[in-house]
């Protein structure tokens, strides 16, 4: 059904978090990493504030994991922010 949109259509945005979770299923955190940046940029790029939410509490999650605790608090305080503000 998109497969005419381009790469970074807001749709393909969506789609992408499926792929993440498969990835988090892997255990592939570098992979998880990759695909919340893709989603946090096509997010930004289309003003989808519940994508780019999505994203940062997503990678979050994904550094606290990977050990590196204070960026990952860092993102789920930006993510919390978005959320307080009524952003998302």
């Amino acid at each position: 059904m998109i497969e005419d949109e381009p790469d970074d259509a807001v749709e393909r945005g969506y789609l992408l978090i499926n792929e993440m979770f498969r990835q988090i299923a892997l255990g592939n955190v570098a992979e998880v990493a990759a695909c919340c940046e893709r989603i946090a940029s096509i997010g930004r790029k289309w003003e989808a504030s519940d994508l780019i939410a999505f994203a940062l509490v997503s990678s979050g999650r994904a550094l606290i994991y990977s050990g590196r605790v204070r960026e990952g608090l860092a993102r789920l305080d930006e993510a919390m922010v978005a959320l307080a503000t009524g952003d998302v």
